[in-house]
């Protein structure tokens, strides 16, 4: 459990701090904006797919609005 905090805050770090991260470690700069991107598109995904579940109806893609 606690190696799962671990993990958990390890991983909550880079992506609050993921510019920082990659300014102290250049080398990490490509993963980690790979990570952060990753996380993003998730969000997306979970903030829409509950927005359609409250609202009962779905809603329109970003790129059927474009």
């Amino acid at each position: 459990l606690g190696l799962s905090f671990l993990i958990f805050g390890t991983l909550a770090f880079v992506y609050a701090k993921g510019d920082q991260v990659a300014d102290a470690v250049p080398q990490m700069a490509e993963p980690v904006g790979a990570y952060v991107e990753t996380i993003d598109s998730w969000r997306l995904w979970l903030d829409q797919t509950l927005r359609e579940y409250v609202s009962g109806e779905p809603e329109a893609s970003a790129d059927e609005n474009n």
